[in-house]
């Protein structure tokens, strides 16, 4: 028996070395010979997860681009007949033979055609999108003169505002929408807004109150005045511009004021114009209020206000966004641009939800990286403990990294998904450090021969462990349509953190145990002398024993293991 053993022994010891010089001379026995390259690795994963981390785009939820557009236009006092025949059926013409169109619907009212387009949710939309734009600028010239240009709309999902502001104070509410004017026109020209929006107040608007007697004097009718005024406000193509294969419509757009209003001629008398102030009072005027705007405090009386929702472009960062705006009203009121007295109350903020999400995931990856070190640190020693540890922060600034080639943001559902993969990732390392901790206590093998036997040995066992998790998410990528769009991003994510612990486990594991680990043992276990270390191992031992012992007397007996069978 004792010479079996002994070539066993010797058997296995040989298939050790083989294993150590194969392992040596390959792919992952290069980063842990060559650790300083290693070291640039890590450097790399560090600096570069940190950019990625900070510079991508944050948002409450996923920024989910939906396939949907609506053209829509004015044809003032027509009826719906004259609107399909003359406007609807002109634009589907158009539009018709669009590449990667899905299906389109229209409806003819009382001075309005509406095509809803609905494109595949594949297809390129930004392309989709202009390529609609372009067929609808085609037919302008087949519609009736006197019809609106027709207004191309994209569906977003998301365009909900990130942050309001409410304006308060002891002011009137014309001063008031001055103030907002003011502050519209300035966060509009922060990065990454798109558009502030005025909610409340007053509305400007010009009334021209027209002499009934003074039309009958002149022989002019109200028609003539409004189309008078209607070619004053004017918004006509002129052409077309071709940038990067893409042609772009222009217009001329003149816009009124009081004084050019009143100038407008309406006709002639003889060789005298006749101005539209001739037949009309012109007023610049305030719109009649259908709403009225309110905010209240607990224990005060609610004020009038006039609110401004930002809304922000796509890819935008919602933190920086939130930030930038709040530091533009600083500075207007440093500049004295609006009055300290006005009060604005920031209502509503999507930042804050971002900003606990990012608490909950930097909050539980802590958690977990404590917990790792502590555990470990009973059975393994500090340093490996720590080592292992590290594997959470260097996998999850790895995920960052590829977050931010993919073009991703950092939302709601990729805070989940890394969360979720949070306790999946640290296995691999556990693994991998605990194969190293093996053959250093068991075969007497240096912390350098026994990290490249851990990965020769556990290498596959953890890669197979890995994508069997991963497989379980890969068919959500196979869902089409928006909801595939949606939902691919949990797997996405979950893949990449996933892959990327599993890279730290083979490579950058057992290069930092070489350097930072080093052994004393002679292979009988003893350099284990530590008081933790000899309390664990007993209890360990006697969990063994009584484990052993429970089979043994389960196993052997046919009624026994019936029992544990069905009581399982």
């Amino acid at each position: 028996m004792s010479k079996n053993s002994n070539e066993y022994n010797e058997k296995y010891n040989l298939k050790l070395e083989k294993a150590f010089r194969k392992t040596e001379k390959s792919f992952i026995g290069f980063f842990i010979k060559n650790y300083r390259f290693s070291y640039l690795i890590i450097f790399f994963i560090v600096v570069g997860g940190f950019y990625s981390l900070f510079t991508l785009p944050k948002e409450a939820e996923p920024e989910i681009r939906v396939p949907f557009a609506v053209v829509n236009t004015f044809y003032s006092g027509a009826n719906p007949n004259d609107v399909e025949e003359l406007i609807t059926d002109k634009i589907e013409d158009e539009i018709d033979g669009l590449e990667n169109l899905k299906r389109y619907t229209s409806s003819s009212n009382q001075g309005l055609s509406s095509i809803f387009v609905e494109f595949n949710a594949e297809a390129d939309l930004t392309s989709s999108f202009q390529k609609l734009t372009e067929a609808v600028d085609n037919s302008l010239s087949s519609l009736p003169k006197d019809a609106e240009t027709p207004v191309v709309t994209e569906i977003n999902f998301n365009d909900i505002p990130i942050v309001t502001y409410s304006l308060t104070g002891d002011y009137s509410e014309v001063e008031l929408k001055e103030f907002a004017d003011i502050l519209q026109g300035e966060l509009e020209s922060i990065k990454d807004v798109s558009e502030a929006q005025i909610i409340g107040g007053l509305e400007r608007e010009f009334q021209v109150i027209v002499s009934q007697e003074k039309m009958l004097l002149y022989n002019i009718s109200l028609g003539q005045i409004i189309g008078a005024i209607s070619k004053s406000n004017l918004s006509l193509p002129v052409g077309n511009i071709e940038i990067d294969e893409f042609e772009y419509g222009i217009r001329v757009k003149r816009s009124l004021e009081e004084k050019n209003l009143a100038s407008i001629v309406i006709s002639n008398l003889g060789d005298a114009p006749i101005f539209l102030h001739d037949l009309a009072l012109i007023k610049d005027d305030y719109k009649e209020k259908i709403s009225e705007s309110k905010i209240g405090f607990p224990g005060k009386e609610s004020k009038t206000t006039i609110s401004l929702q930002i809304y922000k472009k796509t890819g935008g960062n919602v933190l920086n966004i939130v930030e930038n705006s709040q530091n533009k009203i600083n500075e207007l009121f440093e500049q004295n641009k609006i009055p300290e007295e006005l009060f604005i109350q920031k209502t509503n903020d999507n930042s804050v939800f971002i900003k606990e999400d990012l608490k909950t995931l930097g909050s539980s990856g802590i958690g977990t990286v404590i917990l790792i070190t502590i555990i470990l640190m009973l059975i393994l020693s500090f340093r490996g403990a720590l080592i292992t540890a590290m594997s959470v922060p260097l996998a999850f600034l790895m995920s960052f990294i590829f977050l931010k080639m993919q073009g991703m943001t950092l939302n709601s559902m990729v805070l989940f998904s890394l969360v979720l993969s949070l306790g999946l990732m640290v296995d691999n390392a556990i693994v991998m450090i605990e194969g190293i901790n093996e053959y250093v206590e068991k075969y007497g093998k240096s912390t350098y021969e026994a990290a490249m036997l851990s990965v020769w040995n556990f290498k596959w066992a953890i890669t197979a462990g890995t994508m069997t998790t991963v497989a379980a998410f890969t068919p959500m990528l196979i869902v089409s349509g928006i909801l595939g769009e949606y939902i691919s991003i949990l797997p996405k994510t979950i893949l990449v953190t996933l892959i990327s612990s599993l890279f730290v486990s083979i490579i950058i594991i057992p290069m930092l145990v070489t350097r930072f680990i080093k052994s004393t043992n002679n292979g009988d276990g003893r350099h284990r002398n530590k008081k933790r270390h000899i309390v664990i191992d007993e209890f360990f031992q006697k969990l063994h024993n009584t484990y052993a012992g429970f089979m043994q007397n389960t196993l052997l007996f046919k009624k026994k293991r019936r029992k544990f069978i069905i009581l399982a």
